[in-house]
Parts: C-alpha cells; sequence; structure tokens
C-alpha cells in the first residue's frame, strides 16, 4: 500500500492535509499540490484525486492533498466557508508543500471552483504549471451550478432547501457567502503554463482557448450538477490527470 501521511497545518493547525512522499528509483525535486472541489462536489472526486496522487508519488514527485476550512476533515464549522478564507488555505497548502517535501517548484491542481483559487497562485516563481479538471473560473459560474443543482431535488427536499440561499446540497454557508462569491471574477491572465482538462458537458474550450495554453477533452460525465452521490471513477480520466501533472 502506498504511504499516505496525514497530518494538520496552517493557521491554528487548523487544515487537514494529506502528504504522499515521493517514492521510486529517483525522487524529484518536484511538487504536486492537488485543490480538490468544495462542499458536495468533494465526495465525487476523492477516489480520482487520490488515484492521481499516489501514481505520481510512486513517479517520484511528493504529493500533498488537503482539505479547506470548514470542509472535509479541517476544522470549522459553517462560518469558515468563505471564498477569502478558501483562497488564504491554498497558499498555506502551498507554502506547507514546500516545507514539508524540500520541493523548489511545483504543479497544481485544481477542481472544479478550485481552479479560480489557484489562479493566484501562478503569480508564485516556484509554481511552474497549472492543471484544471473542468474549470470554473469566476464566482458567477459556481453559483449558477449551485443553484441549478437545487433544481434536480426531489420534490420532497426542494421545498426545504430551494428557496435558502445559505444551503447548497446539505452544506451550511454564512451570511454573505453569495455576495463574496460573485465578486470573484475570472482572472484576466494567468501566470504559469495552464492546462484545462474538460468532461462531457463542461464548458466548452473556445471559452477558455483565450486564456489557456492548452485544453484537454476526454469523454466522461463527472455529474456536478444535481443532488447525487455519484463517485467518479475513471481510467482514462486519471491517466490523463497523471499524464498533465507529472
Amino acid at each position: 500500500m502506498d504511504p499516505i501521511e496525514p497530518f494538520s497545518f496552517g493557521r491554528c493547525k487548523g487544515l487537514f492535509g494529506a502528504f504522499h512522499p515521493a517514492g521510486g528509483v529517483a525522487p524529484r525535486r518536484h511538487g504536486l499540490l492537488v485543490a480538490g472541489p468544495l462542499l458536495g462536489e468533494s465526495a465525487r472526486a476523492h477516489l480520482v484525486l487520490r488515484e492521481v496522487a499516489s501514481r505520481c508519488a510512486r513517479g517520484g514527485v511528493d504529493v500533498l492533498r488537503f482539505d479547506f476550512a470548514g470542509t472535509g476533515n479541517s476544522a470549522g464549522d459553517a462560518g469558515a466557508r468563505s471564498p477569502r478564507r478558501w483562497a488564504e488555505n491554498i497558499g498555506e497548502a502551498a507554502d506547507e508543500l514546500l516545507a514539508v517535501s524540500g520541493c523548489e517548484t511545483m504543479t497544481v491542481l485544481a477542481v472544479r471552483f478550485a481552479a479560480h483559487l489557484a489562479c493566484s497562485l501562478t503569480e508564485r516563481p516556484e509554481v511552474q504549471r497549472l492543471v484544471m479538471w473542468d474549470p470554473l473560473l469566476s464566482g458567477a459560474q459556481w453559483h449558477e451550478s449551485l443553484c441549478a443543482s437545487r433544481d434536480t431535488l426531489p420534490d420532497r427536499l426542494r421545498q426545504l432547501v430551494a428557496d435558502d440561499d445559505f444551503e447548497y446540497e446539505g452544506h451550511v454557508v454564512p451570511q454573505g457567502f453569495v455576495d463574496e462569491l460573485l465578486h470573484c471574477a475570472a482572472p484576466d491572465t494567468i501566470r504559469a503554463t495552464t492546462t484545462a482538462v474538460l468532461s462531457e458537458g463542461s464548458a466548452p474550450r473556445e471559452t477558455l482557448s483565450a486564456l489557456l495554453d492548452d485544453v484537454e477533452a476526454i469523454t466522461v460525465d463527472c455529474q456536478w450538477d444535481g443532488y447525487s452521490s455519484s463517485v467518479i471513477f475513471n481510467t482514462a480520466l486519471i491517466e490523463l490527470l497523471c499524464s498533465q501533472v507529472q
């Protein structure tokens, strides 16, 4: 079994991290930071991201996966869920990867709205590459997706949450979350080599081509929208992501 080292880090040691140390005969001085999707989308992508991390570690890359504040195994209640706070978290995670691994450069793999949060990291010289899986580059895009998910709720659940602006698929967010989210504009530029991996039904590549270096498409339905417990695990997708981040 591949070694995984769980630990806490960040402000007040409130963030949960899972470190996959590099294996192989020639570990590289290069790391991979994995920033998964948020709220209900997180559980769906967990198996893919864990497998990508394990494969990359076996290939000689130190990998850090982490949970944002108020999500997953990280500390914080609903009040900790904030785009501003999450943007700080991804910077803390990048610092932690450098510290725990000793790597000098890194690739960042970011999924859905985490791709927006990761764009600011490309200002850092050690971030050489950004790979985005089904990116949502503005808060408005993610908010639209979250609202669309409510339209697929069963009638018995729609009556409970459809008119509540502060709950998404059972995940409560603080007042002001929506306003803060809608002020998260898409970046004008990204200062690193950047690739987007788009699954079936994701944003069309022409909307990203002016901003990104490369766009890869793959035929797999990731079912991000809707009230569903579907877990994503697709071998072709995993292999494609691994080929981009290593």
